[in-house]
């Protein structure tokens, strides 16, 4: 029974001490909030989608015609449209237009830093792709950032690619639909052939060891309060013969002598409440 008022006292003296230690409060409170918060903004949070600052410059003369189906503007009105979904639900712009009156201000600008990308439309784009002649556009992407070149470049390819897709299955569909009756179904698909000669599907699959951000927070939290117990026990078992023998523990709490494991485990129990 003395052992068990030993431990009882010891445990309840450095619980009292460690409330009025600032330091100690600092590494059992404020510091394992610190890590989790700074783990959190690290690691926790995914990058944000991109979103492409684009020049554009209109020398299409043929773009103002008003008789034409297709146009360079309607072109930039798909691309300011198109956005990406985050994790929250959230929708953000990927390409964020800037119409600039020629190739040089747009250029400048490009060098300058304030363009991720120029677009320009040469003289007669949308006479071309509207009357199903081949449409050329020209593209100029700033250098410098490897990562940010990549998703520029990757971004752009991709739009165009899945405009050329959409603007070469509509050509098809009007030309069968003004094919004679006896014309073989293999005419349509020798066409497809020759628009797509390579289908590629593109499937995103996201590994079962990626966590989202609950997850990460769990784990951070895990790891935070196995850190704390490593401090917590070091310090201790460091510290712990030194600083009750310069507190004359033994005689100040109790008149017998304390057995060395009753304050082995009051140090432990308080150490475990703390935590």
């Amino acid at each position: 029974m003395m052992g068990f008022r030993a431990i009882l006292a010891i445990a309840g003296r450095d619980m009292k001490s460690t409330v009025r230690d600032k330091m100690a409060l600092f590494w059992l409170i404020l510091f394992p909030l610190l890590m989790l918060t700074f783990s959190y903004f690290l690691w926790a949070n995914p990058m944000p989608p991109v979103t492409l600052d684009v020049g554009v410059v209109y020398e299409d003369s043929t773009a103002d015609w008003g008789n034409l189906t297709f146009t360079a503007r309607n072109v930039t009105e798909i691309m300011a449209k198109v956005v990406v979904e985050t994790e929250e639900g959230k929708n953000v712009t990927v390409f964020r237009l800037a119409e600039y009156s020629s190739r040089e201000e747009a250029l400048d600008a490009l060098k300058g830093g304030k363009l991720d990308a120029v677009l320009v439309f040469p003289e007669g784009f949308s006479k071309n792709i509207s009357y199903g002649l081949p449409a050329r556009v020209e593209l100029y992407i700033r250098g410098g950032d490897a990562y940010r070149e990549q998703v520029t470049r990757a971004l752009l390819t991709e739009f165009f690619d899945k405009l050329s897709d959409e603007v070469a299955k509509r050509r098809i569909e009007i030309i069968a639909e003004h094919l004679p009756p006896e014309a073989p179904p293999e005419v349509v698909d020798f066409m497809r052939g020759l628009a797509w000669p390579v289908n590629a599907s593109v499937s995103v699959v996201t590994p079962k060891a990626l966590l989202g951000k609950a997850g990460l927070m769990g784990w951070f939290t895990i790891a935070m309060i196995g850190t704390e117990f490593l401090i917590a026990g070091m310090s201790i078992g460091a510290t712990m013969l030194a600083e009750e023998r310069d507190r004359n523990t033994p005689r100040s709490l109790l008149s017998p002598p304390i057995a060395p494991w009753s304050l082995l485990m009051g140090k432990m129990l308080s150490g475990l409440l703390w935590l």
